[in-house]
């Protein structure tokens, strides 16, 4: 029966000095350690819990200085302290080496490609690389032919402008080289430009 009295307390304890417990848990442990039989391993805590059934209400300056006892670690919680860090290393280990492994393996842009001839889905990269390169190179040359073509189409459409200023700049040379003044004024109005 002490013992499990003994351990309640230990918990109690436990969560005291990480701040869970309630009022009613924090009497409990009050009067555990007003009790004049205490265990041994126990009885260091008897000034603390003194302290903050009566000390805290002298002051200040009369109270001794008082020091908590050093939270002990379980050998328990070492060692699973222990494997989370093994476990961490190894994972980190893992990741870093398939990094530096995949930049290592050459690029292929071409796998996962397949074609599909007479019904039959080919996957070999090495039987359909070839052809995927005449595609490609195919793809690239008609790019290039509609971009010429582009080209040729904004051209047809600025040389009926281009023709125009042409065929204007001709008429005025041959205008202008109309020796009659009177016959060139003719000519003007039959053209109706008004010169």
């Amino acid at each position: 029966m002490k013992t499990e009295e003994y351990r309640s307390i230990e918990d109690l304890l436990d969560r005291f000095f990480e701040g869970q417990t309630s009022n009613e848990e924090e009497r409990v442990l009050y009067e555990f350690f007003a009790r004049p039989d205490i265990p041994a391993h126990l009885e260091r805590y008897r000034e603390v819990f003194g302290y903050f059934e009566s000390g805290i209400a002298l002051d200040f300056s009369e109270t001794p200085e008082l020091r908590l006892p050093a939270k002990e670690i379980s050998y328990k919680r070492k060692i699973g302290w222990a494997i989370a860090v093994c476990v961490a290393a190894s994972l980190l280990l893992f990741l870093v080496n398939t990094v530096f492994m995949n930049q290592n393996a050459s690029f292929n842009p071409y796998e996962g490609s397949y074609i599909v001839r007479n019904g039959v889905v080919m996957t070999d990269i090495k039987k359909i690389q070839p052809e995927l390169e005449v595609i490609s190179r195919a793809a690239e040359a008609m790019e290039k032919n509609a971009d010429q073509l582009l080209r040729n189409a904004d051209e047809i459409a600025y040389l009926p402008e281009r023709m125009n200023k042409r065929f204007e700049k001709k008429r005025e040379t041959l205008l202008r080289n109309i020796p009659d003044t009177q016959v060139r004024k003719e000519v003007y109005k039959i053209l109706e430009l008004d010169k």
